[in-house]
């Protein structure tokens, strides 16, 4: 086990660990899309959305070395709010024109990684106050956790209590502001990846975090319903305690053009073989 966390000992580079996570997603995506097809008795195609279940933690690892290892953390971060509104206009807008039934176009990972990545920033500014005694410091990054969290009960509220008589320009602003609780993988995956980030020194306490969550997620979800599948994201700690460390060639853009772009392929091939 200490030469799979050795830095340099393993070949599993930032580049190949989010070829995995992307080969991985399609496999869920590909299920999403088709699951509701006429199919053989003895065909199930269910254990290609299982093969999903440790991408999320997959890319919220990353997402933690990328946000300790980024020059710019600013343009990081932007560049996920940008991706998560392209994102879900680019879905919405398929959806629009586009219709498969029972298939909901609800896919964006990168809202989650965005707010995820919001709240790192606000853990190091706290941990940052806390060593510097700056009370300040510590009440002002207090009130930036707040807002996200204010703010997503607002709109909660608001839709909760006027979905009758919101317009639909109205919901798709409040689809478009990230909201912590309208996010891909729910509030627990923004809990893990922001654990991620913490631990990160601590590569047994990353994974001691992630099978605390897979085991949560098993003991709460109605096994009748499937949802106990969740469980199997504790896979994604092969990749991680395999991972060496070490960026790769990188392939900058890749993932941010191939999500999307691969989901909207999908979808139009589901609406032309249905």
């Amino acid at each position: 086990m200490k030469n799979l966390l050795a830095h340099g000992r393993s070949r599993m580079n930032g580049t190949r660990f989010k070829l995995i996570g992307i080969i991985l997603m399609v496999c869920d995506h590909i299920h999403q899309m088709f699951i509701n097809f006429t199919m053989p008795a003895r065909f199930n195609i269910t254990w290609l959305s299982m093969l999903w279940r440790p991408v999320l933690p997959m890319f919220l690892f990353a997402l933690s070395e990328g946000m300790q290892h980024t020059r710019n953390r600013k343009k990081y971060l932007l560049l996920l709010f940008g991706a998560s509104i392209v994102m879900f206009i680019a879905m919405y807008l398929l959806q629009e024109w586009v219709h498969v039934e029972g298939v909901e176009l609800m896919n964006n990972v990168f809202r989650t990684l965005f707010i995820t990545g919001l709240y790192m920033v606000f853990y190091d500014m706290l941990r940052k106050g806390i060593q510097a005694k700056s009370v300040k410091k510590i009440l002002s990054t207090i009130g930036l956790i707040l807002i996200p969290i204010i703010v997503s009960i607002a709109i909660l509220m608001v839709i909760m209590k006027f979905s009758d008589i919101l317009p639909q320009w109205a919901f798709i602003w409040f689809m478009i502001v990230p909201n912590l609780f309208m996010v891909e993988g729910g509030l627990t995956a923004v809990i893990l990846g922001i654990l991620f980030y913490i631990f990160r020194k601590w590569r047994r306490a990353q994974v001691a975090a992630l099978a605390a969550f897979s085991l949560l997620s098993f003991l709460t979800h109605n096994p009748e319903s499937g949802a106990n599948i969740q469980r199997i994201m504790i896979f994604a700690a092969i990749p991680m305690l395999l991972y060496n460390g070490q960026k790769g060639k990188g392939r900058k853009y890749f993932f941010y053009v191939f999500y999307p772009l691969h989901i909207a392929i999908l979808y139009v091939m589901a609406y032309f073989l249905s």
